[in-house]
């Protein structure tokens, strides 16, 4: 029995029964490979048999496109978008986390929003498998700071022996000159 790689003898066996070879995928680049098993019975006939594999020793490749590393986000919602990709085997699934949570399957979208976020530092990983089951992942760290809102004060005012809470949001007009304003008796 002769077993080929893409028409390289890679071994002979010269016993019968069943044979098994390890083969380092790791010495090959990634592609296609024709495997073909050649078995000869005592006469000298033969019988070949052959297959086509494809070597995938590469990660898929993920980025993390928005938002940035390290940015400041004054909102509470935040869209993330990456890309994924994978020359050899193509992508077989892709997921997100944030915060170390539990990962969504994301596979085949290329954004995921995540909403209600409490101020302080998060972060977000993106991971993708490919049909070799190689694993790749990026991640990135962002600050979600919640602005004050503009012109706004918070008002307690007392009437009639009743506390009343509420916003109050102060227009101003610039006025050239200032008028003062008497009480007539």
């Amino acid at each position: 029995m002769e077993l080929y790689i893409s028409d390289n003898l890679i071994q002979t066996w010269t016993t019968g029964g069943t044979q098994t070879y390890e083969w380092d995928t790791t010495m090959y680049i990634d592609g296609p490979y024709s495997l073909r098993v050649i078995v000869y019975d005592k006469a000298g006939n033969s019988k070949p048999t052959e297959i086509m594999v494809t070597v995938d020793n590469t990660s898929p490749n993920v980025k993390i496109t928005s938002p940035t590393s390290g940015a400041l986000i004054e909102k509470v919602t935040i869209i993330v978008t990456w890309r994924v990709d994978d020359a050899t085997s193509g992508i077989a699934r892709t997921e997100i986390s944030l915060d170390d949570g539990a990962w969504i399957d994301v596979t085949g979208e290329t954004s995921h929003t995540f909403t209600d976020l409490t101020e302080g530092s998060h972060l977000v990983r993106v991971r993708t498998t490919d049909n070799a089951k190689n694993v790749a992942e990026d991640s990135i760290e962002f600050t979600i700071r919640i602005p004050p809102l503009p012109w706004e004060l918070y008002v307690a005012t007392i009437l009639a022996g009743i506390i009343i809470i509420g916003v109050a949001t102060i227009l101003y007009r610039r006025r050239h000159a200032i008028k003062k304003y008497s009480k007539k008796k």
